[in-house]
């Protein structure tokens, strides 16, 4: 059958497939500890543009609201907590041809909670993290043959857990996730996934005025599940109040492929911190289809509030 895809509305098309598309590239656990304590707020709202052989769609959806709070407690010793989201599998497709016409839409994903604790070192730190997972999605999807419908739902119910820990210096930094594992229920069936080791290494020097950095990520997905173990990287510059950067993430996902650039711009708020405003943009592909991404974020660190209020 020659079917036709098209993308209505909701986040990746290529969410369809597998646990969704992983939120978590590029996240390390690092708390950058201060001398003072700071929350984050953060909203990133997305638009993507799909192309399938000669047809277009646009689509728009939004992030969850994301929080942060990390605070120095002893002797160089810092905590910190928040929450993200892991892996995003809303999507709404339409699948049709002659003889059948399909409409499914999914809705939810997996949420990630994490605490850690980190020691500042005299050109760094050390980190240890822990995170719980959970999430539900609901599925549903609506058959049309001739004249008969039928309509079927899926509601899968998400847990789970993972821990990383990491070192930064200076000039280099190194991070690992491990013992992550999830557990998704269905009514006729249990299943869980063990979530893949995940190893980062970066480097960074000061270079043009600013910093350069660099860094290098790899994912043991395993392939009884039918993914894949991609190789990524990305490369930084940024200066006191402005930086760019490239990345190229291929997906756990067989044949998805993506090259990202990221803009940003730092805006400072005097006796409340800083907003950082965020421009990213992504081409993602396969064989026969390709998706532009462009998410605008927003990021409020308050900081000096807690200055003041100490003196």
């Amino acid at each position: 059958m020659n079917f036709m895809i098209l993308l209505l509305t909701g986040a990746s098309l290529f969410s369809i497939d597998g646990l969704g598309q992983d939120m978590s590239v590029f996240q390390a656990p690092f708390m950058y500890i201060g001398k003072y304590a700071r929350i984050e707020f953060t909203v990133r709202p997305e638009w993507t543009l799909l192309r399938q052989e000669s047809d277009i769609r646009s689509v728009f959806w939004s992030n969850p609201f994301q929080f942060y709070i990390t605070a120095p407690v002893y002797r160089g010793f810092a905590i910190a907590a928040g929450n993200r989201e892991r892996f995003n599998q809303n999507f709404d497709v339409h699948l049709a041809n002659d003889d059948l016409r399909l409409h499914v839409i999914s809705r939810g994903g997996v949420e990630e909670v994490f605490g850690g604790v980190g020691y500042r070192l005299p050109l760094g730190e050390l980190v240890v993290q822990g995170s719980y997972l959970f999430g539900n999605t609901y599925e549903t999807w609506d058959y049309a043959i001739g004249d008969y419908n039928l309509v079927d739902t899926f509601l899968y119910a998400y847990t789970g857990a993972v821990l990383a820990a990491g070192v930064t210096t200076k000039y280099l930094s190194c991070y690992f996730e491990t013992f992550g594992t999830l557990d998704m229920t269905k009514p006729s069936m249990d299943t869980t996934f063990d979530l893949p080791q995940r190893l980062g290494v970066g480097v960074h020097a000061p270079a043009l005025g600013g910093r350069v950095s660099a860094a290098y990520e790899y994912s043991w997905w395993q392939e009884e599940y039918g993914f894949r173990a991609p190789h990524r990287f990305s490369i930084a510059y940024d200066r006191d109040t402005y930086g760019f950067g490239y990345r190229f993430n291929p997906w756990y996902l067989e044949r998805v492929r993506e090259h990202g650039i990221d803009l940003s711009y730092k805006i400072p708020l005097p006796y409340l911190g800083m907003m950082r405003l965020h421009l990213d943009c992504a081409l993602r592909q396969t064989d026969n289809a390709q998706e532009f991404m462009i998410a605008p974020q927003i990021e409020l660190s308050i900081r000096e509030l807690f200055v003041r209020r100490r003196k």
